[in-house]
């Protein structure tokens, strides 16, 4: 489906800002000694993680910030010397559920030969920008379309026409949740992620925990409208019973785009048509390649000729220079072209040609018509018509 275009609520384009220029500013503070000229790969893949969690929800890179910022205090507080250490902050929450990506080492890494003041600029830093995502009550702008689309798909009944959510983030899968049962509790929901899964019970309209298999038979069977997952369900989850996958974030490997759709996009799928929809803010870096990029190479197949391409030709390094604002959308393009083109130069080298194809089967043709067949159907009839038996 046509990618909407999503504008940035004043909370969320505030959110956004302060966090550009945490990320800029956290590359001067960490590079600022020796040590830290050799963290800018680590820092890089650091700072990516941010973006995409702010791209994912507000919720998201709220509950990241915070677990940065515990993260700092107690390696402030071990750099400061024992008389400051806080024992409890030994016991951090983890930085990452199961779901994540990014290595906890190159999180930890990031701390590593930090003087007090740069962890003291980047403790005060974090406070600053947790201060403004206290109250998360607006409905963001994701939200908002989202809630749009599902109020177009309403049945009898008070169902909804079943419809599969992806996210790359379990707090994200949480924060959908919590807004969706806010709205309406008796809305048959169900999550799917590495945490297990849930359901809505129908009858006492509860939230109930159970085995990930049990929510994908619910589904299966129909007793389950929502169902919200993160990739834990991207790969072997068949899920052909909804026409409408959405995806409510973008991950930078176009290979998980296509893991996430092929849920319904599969044998034993019952309906004619299927839809995908992709929710991302406008003008930022899932917009510009799932969008902008996607409509420009399909526009160019309507000139030089359809040109398969089984994913977008662009890498998750791409990516991360382009959400930094160190690739243009146009060098990506050109980029993606030259992939394009080269991968259709190596497909002809391995293809015969439609020529030599043609006069190949015509010679078969032409043999197999002076061939003897062994037997005729006017011989199989006359063998059983006369038959005895």
């Amino acid at each position: 489906l046509p990618v909407p275009k999503i504008v940035m609520t004043t909370l969320e384009k505030k959110a956004y800002d302060q966090l550009e220029t945490y990320c800029s500013d956290l590359i001067t503070q960490v590079t600022s000694t020796s040590e830290g000229k050799g963290l800018l790969r680590s820092l890089g893949f650091f700072l990516s993680f941010l973006r995409l969690r702010f791209a994912s929800s507000l919720f998201a890179i709220r509950e990241t910030l915070r677990r940065r910022k515990d993260r700092v205090t107690a390696t402030l507080a071990y750099v400061q010397g024992p008389e400051d250490w806080d024992p409890e902050l030994e016991d951090l929450e983890p930085w990452m559920p199961d779901e994540y990506d990014l290595d906890e080492r190159i999180v930890d890494s990031v701390l590593k030969n930090r003087t007090p003041d740069t962890l003291q600029w980047e403790k005060a830093r974090l406070t600053e920008m947790l201060s403004g995502l206290d109250d998360l009550s607006e409905t963001p702008s994701k939200m908002k379309y989202l809630l749009s689309v599902l109020d177009q798909r309403r049945l009898t009944a008070g169902r909804i026409r079943q419809t599969v959510i992806f996210t790359r983030f379990y707090d994200t899968l949480q924060d959908i949740l919590k807004r969706l049962r806010a709205i309406d509790p008796g809305m048959l929901l169900g999550t799917y992620s590495g945490k297990g899964g849930q359901y809505v019970d129908p009858r006492t309209r509860s939230i109930r925990g159970t085995e990930r298999e049990t929510v994908k038979q619910r589904f299966l069977r129909e007793e389950i409208d929502i169902l919200i997952c993160t990739d834990a369900a991207a790969e072997g989850l068949n899920l052909q019973t909804a026409d409408l996958l959405i995806n409510y974030d973008l991950p930078w490997n176009p290979m998980k785009v296509e893991q996430r759709i092929g849920r319904i996009d599969r044998i034993g799928q019952k309906n004619e048509r299927v839809f995908v929809l992709n929710l991302c803010y406008a003008d930022s870096a899932e917009q510009i390649v799932y969008d902008r990029l996607w409509q420009r190479l399909t526009e160019a197949g309507y000139i030089v000729g359809v040109q398969q391409i089984s994913m977008l030709p662009v890498s998750l390094e791409e990516f991360n220079d382009l959400a930094a604002g160190e690739l243009s959308p146009e060098e990506l393009e050109k980029k993606a072209r030259e992939r394009i083109s080269d991968q259709k130069q190596r497909m002809e080298s391995m293809e015969v040609p439609a020529k030599d194809l043609f006069e190949i089967y015509t010679r078969f043709s032409h043999k197999e018509r002076q061939r003897q067949v062994p037997i005729t159907l006017e011989a199989i009839w006359q063998a059983l018509s006369t038959s005895d038996y």
